[in-house]
């Protein structure tokens, strides 16, 4: 079994860790053979990078390159994983007991989470799940205010410098702690105090320590940049003024009217350097690009993929719903006699991050690692009241009811029931065995090519290969996006275009697989139909279909591409 990387973003990292090896800029952040000579940008971040290369630089001391990369794919997602069990159950023994502990790490061993911490995961999703548990857990157990505030500002910033999915919840948390500085809670002031003056300082250092000066002043809504440091800076200005002012203020409501009028000010000052990021990153691509992106699974919404392949939709969302309503039930309740007297806040932080998940899994579904990031300790927590609960001499139907909602805590019993319900076994994805390294390796014994490709085969040709490509998943740049899947899924007068436009040499498609409709040129090329300016190429050992482009018969404004270097 290959145990190296699987998915088309941590192709990409592996890439992008060895670009960092071979002496690229710390700064230079480009794929350079992708759309060659220029390459396209990425918005990754080389704090991330850097740990990996260093591993991997390691690594290669004491055994070769290929071995070495296959075990830094395992050994970096495993090394991850068992920091999560250790903070998960660190934060449910202190937060709720020993039985909830153990139940949470095995609730994280069963998770939908845990495909985050498989062999191969070295991209920043594991990084941002720990970063958000690491987070909610810091504000949430019972400590010095100062310490644990500054902990979660500061893990905060970085989680922001890695990447932005963790921004709603570092926004809910924020709103969550203000609540508890309005209501008076002992500790809150200097915990609010303490989160917003370290996400204030330590945000803007790690902005300058991987982004060129040249950039400084450039905004993006996809990385760290002018608007989402104007949030950061606003957010621990408005923590240490309402620490310093909750001094005086005696009552609830001057608290209250204080947090309001701060943020209406707030809101009116950020609103001009926000609004075009509030809209998400993809809001002023363009519209052929959203298009393509609205096929990517990870980028539908809930519903969207729920009609499409209902079992991994409800595997993904409906424990986390499950969870929630159990949580916010109880609050309404204030049945907190299974915790301790910080047992309503703990429980308060953990249902705004289930049910931000939740939420913003409606606009794209890929949001819902926020609640799953803390889904373990919520779940450790629901089993052990259950537990508790439990006596000899329950009946029958009170074992049963409670080993029903135990049940549907696990991914595995929506899996079940989406299979049930949907007559559908396939989720339209590319089929696994073409992407696999084996296949795409035997396209080495072709000499260096320029390679036209489906979106997702780019970054496993680049890993794998000495080929450069024309098409990658990465949304700063529409050429990439739409030559992966345009050319292939509409009709040949597309493809001409863009093999007018690019030259490959190479036409690359997974067999028997349908691009868009059934005669489109992607499906006929397939299906080994030949086109008047293509010639099958065999190659042993792939499944793939190969095609050389024959120039002279695409038309007269085709030039040959020169050879690749």
């Amino acid at each position: 079994m290959y145990l190296g990387v699987k998915d088309t973003d941590d192709a990409m990292r592996l890439l992008n860790v060895r670009a960092l090896l071979a002496g690229q800029a710390w700064y230079d952040m480009t794929q350079y053979r992708i759309l060659p000579p220029e390459g396209i940008s990425l918005h990754w971040s080389r704090y991330l990078d850097a740990p990996l290369a260093g591993l991997l630089l390691g690594l290669t001391t004491v055994m070769s390159p290929a071995l070495a990369e296959r075990t830094l794919a395992v050994l970096w997602p495993f090394g991850l994983f068992v920091i999560y069990l250790v903070l998960i159950g660190a934060t449910a023994r202190r937060l709720f007991g020993l039985p909830a502990a153990c139940y949470a790490i095995l609730a994280a061993g069963l998770a939908s989470s845990i495909n985050w911490f498989g062999a191969g995961r070295v991209d920043h999703h594991n990084v941002q799940i720990l970063a958000m548990l690491a987070i909610v857990s810091s504000l949430a157990i019972d400590g010095r205010p100062y310490i644990l505030g500054g902990i979660a500002g500061t893990v905060a910033a970085l989680s922001l410098a890695v990447g932005l999915e963790a921004v709603p919840l570092i926004i809910g948390i924020g709103l969550a702690l203000t609540l508890k500085y309005i209501v008076g809670v002992p500790k809150a002031r200097e915990q609010l105090a303490a989160f917003g003056l370290s996400l204030g300082i330590v945000t803007p250092i790690l902005f300058v320590g991987q982004t060129s000066p040249s950039l400084w002043l450039v905004p993006t809504c996809d990385s760290l940049s002018v608007p989402w440091l104007a949030l950061s800076t606003a957010a621990a200005v408005t923590c240490m003024l309402l620490s310093a002012v909750g001094r005086v203020l005696r009552t609830w409501l001057h608290r209250a009217v204080l947090v309001s009028l701060t943020s209406l000010v707030v809101c009116l000052l950020l609103y001009p350097s926000l609004q075009d990021c509030i809209a998400g990153p993809y809001a002023s691509l363009p519209e052929s690009q959203k298009e393509v992106i609205g096929n990517i699974t990870e980028a539908l919404p809930f519903y969207h993929v729920l009609a499409t392949a209902p079992s991994v939709a409800l595997a993904i969302i409906a424990p986390l719903a499950v969870a929630a309503l159990i949580i916010t039930m109880r609050l309404s309740r204030r049945d907190l006699r299974a915790g301790g007297p910080n047992d309503s806040w703990a429980l308060t932080k953990l249902s705004v991050a289930l049910w931000l998940g939740i939420m913003l899994a409606q606009v794209q579904i890929r949001a819902s690692i926020i609640g799953w990031a803390v889904f373990p300790v919520a779940a450790g927590y629901i089993v052990s009241v259950l537990v508790q609960r439990s006596g000899i001499h329950l009946s029958f139907s009170e074992v049963a009811k409670k080993l029903g909602l135990g049940t549907l805590l696990l991914s595995q019993t929506w899996i079940l029931i989406g299979l049930l319900v949907s007559s559908s076994s396939k989720v339209g994805a590319i089929d696994a065995g073409c992407l696999h390294p084996s296949q795409i390796s035997a396209l080495n014994a072709l000499p260096p090519a320029r390679v036209l490709a489906p979106l997702d085969f780019g970054p496993h040709i680049l890993l794998h290969t000495h080929h450069v490509v024309f098409s990658a998943p990465y949304h700063r740049s529409a050429p990439a996006v739409i030559n992966g899947v345009a050319p292939f899924a509409r009709d040949e007068t597309v493809m001409l275009d863009v093999v007018r436009q690019y030259r490959p040499d190479y036409i690359i498609v997974c067999h028997d697989l349908n691009y868009g409709a059934e005669d489109s040129v992607g499906t006929r090329l397939a299906r080994g139909e030949s086109r008047f300016w293509t010639e099958r190429v065999e190659i042993a050992q792939t499944s793939l279909v190969v095609w050389r482009v024959i120039p002279e018969r695409v038309g007269r404004f085709f030039k040959a591409a020169s050879p690749v270097e």
